[in-house]
């Protein structure tokens, strides 16, 4: 039996057996068939539960918006230093060109790079170190002295250090020229070294200029000395001169004579007044008996002495390159005295201060 009939004589037994109560009718369980429907409505929360795997991947983009950021910055620095090194390149051909330039001297002639003399200022007959270095085959060395006249001559080596000492006879300026040879074509260069020699004056350094040098020692012996109104006497016994030394025309400067000491001594008229005094000893035969080269008495020429004469040691010193010389008072008042070319005994006279 088909299930259809079976269902259909079901409900005619049903309605036989009660026919009093129509409500029989299972309406209200056909109307439970929906409690099937809550078994799919409860599947709809497994479809609203999907969407909670939304917010995953909204996470993902978010660094990968920050590494998009972080290249852009990185790439621009490393392109700035790049640009920075190119001028440094640049300068790189200027300092090839500078020696290449330097080297352009590789000619004929030989070339100096250290020539000097230490120290630069000495005494006659100092020492003076000499630092060269060359380029050339050899050097040859002259020392001349302050007229350019060579009076010694040295070979040395390419370069070097050495110790000089300076003739004593050269004075006021020494100068040490080197000459450098290479092939046929010398290169020569010079360095001065000044010869400060005013100490070497018997009275001491600072009276006269450091280049003015004396030619010898100087000498002494006792003498004889008195100062006049215009002037001085001074009995010279040194050289075997023994000549009085009349300076005349001022205290500070004028002109002098060397007269002779053997005159005949005569009566001098005392002088009138108590701060004049007469000439003594060697001097009063000269100063009453002869004249001035003018022609004038000494009286005239210097007048009276301020005091009397007195004995001191009188020094006398040559000067080189000329004639002048130096005559000191142990007072130290000091004279250069300048004779003249043709007149020795006769020329101008200074106090040197």
């Amino acid at each position: 039996m088909k299930p259809q009939w079976f269902l259909v004589f079901l409900v005619l037994l049903a309605a036989g057996c009660a026919t009093a109560t129509p409500e029989v009718v299972t309406l209200p369980t056909l109307a439970v068939l929906p409690t099937e429907a809550p078994t799919h409505t409860a599947l709809a929360p497994t479809w609203t539960y999907t969407p909670s795997n939304t917010p995953t991947p909204t996470i993902s983009p978010t660094p990968t918006t920050t590494l998009t950021f972080t290249p852009s910055v990185t790439y621009t620095p490393s392109r700035t230093p790049t640009h920075t090194i190119t001028p440094t390149n640049t300068a790189t051909p200027t300092a090839t060109a500078t020696s290449t330039a330097s080297m352009t001297p590789t000619s004929e002639s030989a070339s100096f790079t250290l020539l000097e003399a230490e120290p630069t200022e000495i005494s006659p007959g100092g020492q003076v170190q000499l630092r060269w270095q060359t380029d050339s085959e050899g050097v040859t060395l002259e020392i001349q002295d302050q007229q350019g006249q060579t009076v010694q001559t040295v070979s040395l080596p390419p370069y070097g250090e050495q110790t000089f000492t300076v003739p004593p006879n050269l004075q006021t300026l020494v100068v040490f020229k080197l000459s450098a040879q290479r092939g046929e074509t010398p290169s020569a260069r010079s360095v001065a070294v000044t010869i400060n020699c005013g100490g070497l004056f018997f009275f001491g350094a600072g009276r006269v200029q450091d280049t003015i040098c004396p030619s010898g020692v100087a000498e002494s012996a006792v003498g004889r000395y008195q100062p006049f109104e215009r002037g001085y006497m001074i009995y010279v016994p040194t050289r075997n001169i023994n000549q009085v030394l009349v300076l005349y025309g001022t205290l500070t400067g004028g002109s002098f004579v060397l007269q002779p000491t053997n005159a005949t001594a005569v009566t001098i008229a005392t002088p009138s007044a108590s701060n004049q005094f007469l000439p003594q000893n060697e001097f009063t035969g000269v100063w009453q008996l002869t004249t001035s080269p003018a022609g004038n008495t000494w009286q005239t020429e210097v007048g009276y002495g301020l005091r009397n004469a007195e004995s001191t040691t009188v020094t006398l010193q040559n000067e080189d390159g000329n004639s002048a010389y130096y005559v000191g008072m142990s007072n130290g008042q000091v004279f250069r005295l300048v004779p003249s070319a043709n007149q020795p005994n006769l020329g101008a006279w200074a106090l040197i201060p």
